[in-house]
């Protein structure tokens, strides 16, 4: 049998809730009922009976109205009218939440001053009944407690657990939260939806749902605690979930633990481990990883290093969007790394990382166009290409953009705007915008000529193993521009020029050689500079390897 709604001429509290939540009101109503409360409640409609009809005049009668309140009832339109009602005919009503939830905004406004209980606080059903009991809206309600129905069951075992609830034996709290609530509760509470925003309530409720294993939850709780968001900065404690998340198959976690293991943040530093962690997670197709892989290989980062290898992995994180891959693979065909020059495909992926903004590839494409290398010949769109790259802030590309304004390349040639980028550029240490600002010293170019000046700039350039900048430097010691004259050093920077490759130190070299500049004469070395300098295709080195054999032959 279930309880009896009071049917009298008495006062008495009218009882609203949930359908689906009968199994944990009735047996409140019961107790109710045992302790002298005259109640009304729907389960006392007689079949045939107009159901609105019915609930609205027994509501409109009551003294009060008692509403048990759950996630259930919140979703009832009806249970939410019946509310309304109570509290614009002043009948309360007495809100009991029977478990832990929120009302909404717009309902906190509404009901946030009415006496409320919270069922799911007390360690047993009596304590609860009493403290009710003792609300003002119930005085009226009271009366006799006999010939009251109370809950029974056929079922032994049911009955028990009745007698014990009543007894106060068993807590009345409401079954635990599954993983996903607890979880929808940590993203509610992160996001400010339904309940003021709370971050460290976030996290509470994402490791309520971590402990039981939920993915998603492990996933942010590691983020809280790697950000510290909600929680303590801590890095081990990130780490800890993150590989909870890397076992269960979680390929960001993965890469995540691979990177840890890489930097030594929040693990011991272990390139086996991360190496292992990052293959694992790019072998499930996560682009960072795969990524990671091709500079392993290209590297020779805990592997052999291996082009085709680290070409496979950067096509496949290319493929899914990764702007670095992309203009890697973009560099490997303009190059013909690990195959044949293809200019076509080149242009290809340099656009794709390019349009996602990856200032090295904006500058490829500038040169690109430049030099008509997979483009036909512009100036005009290099400039552009370089502009960009130059606006977010990339040295080369601001140090190109000079050079295009130097010369007038696909905008008026200027040389104040030259050296405006120029001196962004050599501001990040760039050592060709060095170079360059030195030779707008030394020509009086955008501003006033000044020797001096021009080789502290060479200087800058050439500390950094620029070999324009130390033939320049060479230049300006062995003609005394800026510097006191000094042949001995002049040979020197002359040699590490040579050494690094540019054409007209080769031939300086063999200049001095010949004539005994800095150094002894030797005809011998200077044929030798001179010839390496004729490879490359330095002009005058026929006639000086004519006087040079000449001078050999005579000694």
């Amino acid at each position: 049998m279930i309880p009896k709604a009071y049917g009298g001429a008495d006062p008495y509290a009218f009882i609203s809730y949930a359908h689906k939540d009968s199994a944990r009101v009735l047996p409140l109503i019961s107790g109710l009922q045992r302790k002298g409360l005259r109640l009304w409640y729907d389960e006392g409609i007689e079949c045939g009976e107009d159901w609105n009809r019915v609930i609205s005049a027994h509501l409109h009668s009551s003294s009060c109205a008692i509403c048990f309140v759950t996630k259930n009832f919140l979703a009832s339109e009806n249970c939410l009218d019946e509310m309304h009602y109570a509290k614009e005919q002043r009948k309360g009503p007495l809100i009991v939440f029977l478990e832990d939830v929120l009302l909404p905004v717009e309902l906190q406004f509404r009901y946030g001053r009415l006496h409320t209980l919270s069922y799911y606080k007390y360690s047993n059903s009596a304590q609860f009944l009493d403290e009710l009991l003792e609300s003002h809206l119930l005085t009226s309600c009271h009366g006799s407690k006999g010939g009251l129905s109370t809950l029974r069951s056929d079922d032994p075992e049911v009955q028990a657990i009745y007698d014990r609830i009543w007894n106060g034996y068993i807590s009345p709290q409401p079954p635990p939260l599954t993983a996903e609530e607890c979880y929808q509760k940590g993203l509610n509470y992160q996001s400010g939806k339904d309940v003021p925003k709370d971050l460290a309530e976030a996290a509470n409720w994402f490791r309520k749902a971590a402990e039981k294993g939920h993915l998603s939850a492990i996933i942010e709780l590691g983020t809280c605690y790697y950000n510290g968001i909600g929680v303590t900065k801590d890095a081990a404690e990130s780490m800890k979930w993150f590989a909870k998340a890397a076992e269960k198959g979680h390929a960001a976690a993965m890469y995540i633990i691979a990177m840890a293991y890489e930097s030594g943040q929040g693990l011991a530093k272990d390139r086996e481990q991360a190496l292992l962690w990052c293959r694992r997670a790019a072998e499930k197709g996560f682009a960072q990883a795969q990524d990671q892989m091709g500079q392993y290989y290209a590297d020779g980062t805990g592997v052999l290093r291996d082009n085709g290898q680290a070409l496979l992995w950067y096509r496949k994180a290319a493929e899914q969007g990764i702007a670095r891959a992309q203009y890697v693979v973009g560099y490997a065909c303009e190059h013909g790394i690990n195959g044949a020059p293809n200019y076509q495909e080149m242009v290809n992926w340099y656009a794709k990382a390019a349009d996602q903004g990856f200032a090295q590839a904006q500058v490829a494409l500038g040169t690109c166009c430049l030099t008509g290398k997979g483009f036909p010949k512009d100036n005009k769109k290099a400039a552009e290409f370089y502009r960009k790259a130059a606006q977010a802030g990339n040295a080369l590309g601001q140090e190109r953009l000079g050079s295009c304004y130097l010369r007038g390349w696909g905008v008026p040639q200027d040389y104040s705007q030259a050296l405006e980028w120029y001196r962004k550029a050599a501001n990040q240490n760039n050592a060709a915008a060095q170079h360059n600002i030195g030779l707008c010293y030394a020509n009086g170019l955008g501003v006033v000529k000044n020797d001096a000046e021009a080789v502290r700039w060479y200087r800058a350039a050439a500390a950094q193993g620029h070999a324009e900048a130390q033939t320049s430097l060479g230049a300006c010691f062995f003609n005394g521009r800026g510097v006191v004259r000094d042949l001995t050093e002049a040979v020197a920077w002359f040699r590490k020029a040579a050494h690094n490759g540019d054409v007209m130190s080769l031939f300086n070299m063999g200049w001095c050689y010949e004539n005994g500049y800095g150094t002894a004469r030797d005809p011998g070395q200077a044929i030798q500079w001179y010839e390496q300098a004729a490879k490359k295709g330095a002009k005058g080195c026929e006639e000086a390897l004519r006087r040079c054999r000449q001078q050999a032959r005579m000694r």
